[in-house]
């Protein structure tokens, strides 16, 4: 493991330097405000490369939101945010300074044909845990939005969602007069997601008709996916399996997915709960014939949530077992700590001139959520991940690190 004891002090001599007021603002009945302001700096020394060494870095993300409800059942919301890695002002450089509209939407209730709610525009949208569809945080521009509109039914206890969605535009700025369709070139992600008590059903599609990769046929993912969240005496379940099938590349898609989670709580003690999990998606292998693919692709997970905190593994070809296990204390008051383990190993075995292997490596994650004071939060994670020899022969331990403020109002 590399030594980064003197970048880990300044760090913490940073975090002392940061102090933040707050606030809640309210412009008038109708308008106001809200926002927060997130400062995280981070050590990295994920390479895999022995001699590639350790880098920092810090980033600041603000992000400000106007509410605006002109009559009752109508909101209208706007949300700026603004992203950069921050050292740059010595040359007055831009750096990835990016001040853009995060959300936009109008959203209402008609009753016009059924009592709904209705949302249109630029806004964050999620289902069941995130592992199929959701908004992620972990970002330095912030979480994902979502273009298009959305149509909600709720009822009693159930609750469902229609959606339609552009993922990518690529035509608008053809002209009627070519004889072009406006939106043969576009990515496309629609569906539908059900909530009634714990289960939440989800069906996705996800159509890329952009034919210029060279494929005789368009990409077309389709997901039928449910999700299960409940509680029994002391115990949590959480669980994701789906299916997916279709075109992806060219070839005949065919994947699986299953994840679950069970957690323990623990009352009246330091120890406040463990728990036990596990991620698999399928994947290809040796034998999958050319024409097929048995990779599961989840381009809209919330990332960083699963699959530990390093980001190693994403859609894996081969496929991914994820066996992973928790501690969660509760050191005092405003106060968090888990201690995460995942072991990770390949579905289908990858295949080398020396032969075949499965197991990848550990990740240990270790992370501290605490309330500094209202409205302010510290979360801090440092990371280790230990490959096997397969899989990195010329590499030993890596390690990642990050402190992160944020100041909400």
């Amino acid at each position: 493991m590399r030594s980064s004891r003197t970048k880990l002090v300044v760090a913490l001599m940073l975090l002392t330097m940061v102090s933040v007021s707050r606030g809640e603002v309210r412009i008038s009945d109708q308008v106001t405000l809200d926002g927060n302001v997130r400062y995280r700096y981070e050590l990295n020394d994920k390479s895999f490369n022995p001699d590639a060494g350790a880098y920092d870095y810090a980033s600041l993300r603000s992000f400000l939101g106007v509410n605006i409800v002109p009559s009752e059942g109508l909101l209208v919301r706007f949300k700026f945010g603004e992203a950069r890695y921050l050292g740059t002002t010595a040359s007055n450089s831009a750096s990835t300074a990016l001040v853009e509209l995060h959300e936009g939407y109008v959203d209402f209730n008609s009753s016009y044909i059924l009592p709904m709610n209705i949302r249109i525009g630029r806004f964050e949208n999620w289902y069941g845990s995130k592992r199929l569809m959701g908004t992620g945080g972990w970002n330095v521009y912030g979480p994902r939005t979502y273009d298009g509109i959305r149509f909600r039914w709720a009822q009693g206890g159930t609750r469902v969602d229609l959606f339609h969605f552009t993922t990518v535009e690529r035509s608008a700025a053809v002209a009627p007069s070519s004889g072009a369709s406006f939106d043969e070139q576009d990515r496309r992600l629609m569906g539908v997601a059900v909530k009634t008590g714990p289960f939440q059903p989800l069906l996705m599609v996800d159509w890329d008709s952009a034919f210029d990769h060279g494929q005789d046929n368009a990409d077309l993912i389709v997901t039928p996916a449910v999700n299960y969240m409940g509680k029994l005496s002391q115990f949590k379940v959480t669980v994701d399996a789906a299916y997916q099938f279709g075109n992806k590349g060219g070839k005949d898609l065919s994947s699986h997915l299953l994840v679950g989670k069970v957690k323990y709580g623990i009352d009246k003690s330091i120890l406040s709960g463990i728990s036990a999990g596990v991620d698999y998606t399928s994947g290809n292998g040796a034998t999958t014939p050319a024409t097929e693919d048995h990779a599961f692709y989840a381009p809209y997970m919330s990332r960083h949530l699963y699959r530990g905190f390093m980001d190693y593994f994403k859609d894996v070809n081969n496929g991914l077992l994820d066996a992973n296990g928790s501690l969660y204390l509760k050191p005092g008051k405003g106060a968090t700590v888990s201690v995460d383990l995942h072991h990770f190993r390949y579905v289908e075995p990858a295949v080398t001139a020396s032969g075949e292997y499965s197991g990848l490596g550990n990740e240990i994650d270790t992370r501290l959520v605490m309330k500094l004071m209202p409205k302010l939060s510290l979360d801090a994670a440092y990371c280790l991940f230990m490959p096997s020899e397969d899989y990195q022969a010329s590499s030993g331990t890596t390690t990642f690190l990050y402190l992160a403020l944020t100041a909400k109002f």
